[in-house]
């Protein structure tokens, strides 16, 4: 229950994160498995970030 907790509170504070900081720590990251990390998270902040975007009634395809 607590592990839930603290994994829900990583994924707001990804959310608040610049999304042009995600992507330059991603590109200059050396390590590849941190790297990959870092790729996954740009690609949560930007899916939710999409969301939000589409969710507002003046959104027209």
């Amino acid at each position: 229950m607590q592990n839930d907790k603290q994994i829900q509170n990583i994924l707001e504070e990804i959310e608040t994160i610049n999304l042009d900081t995600l992507r330059e720590a991603f590109i200059n990251e050396k390590d590849p498995t941190r790297q990959e990390l870092l790729n996954a998270l740009y690609t949560y902040a930007l899916d939710e970030k999409q969301k939000k975007v589409i969710s507002k009634n003046e959104f027209v395809i």
